[in-house]
């Protein structure tokens, strides 16, 4: 009886870490099928408390087909 609670509790515990990962890689699934609009890029780049938003915000708005350009 105490070896299948250990086993129990064991299956409970991965699955619980399994499930975990499994969130984030669905959340990082679906940005895709929503690309940021240059409304939203503009936002991230001016953001004054996050340095990663800042950097993907100029990043996206230096790779967009209007930004980077000769002018």
């Amino acid at each position: 009886m105490k070896a299948r609670t250990i086993f129990l509790t064991c299956i409970y515990s991965l699955a619980i870490c399994v499930g975990g990962c499994v969130t984030d890689d669905f959340n990082d699934l679906a940005k895709g099928f929503a690309p940021v609009t240059p409304n939203e890029a503009a936002t991230m780049a001016s953001d004054q408390h996050s340095p990663d938003e800042r950097r993907e915000g100029i990043t996206l708005l230096a790779n967009s087909p209007f930004g980077g350009g000769t002018p």
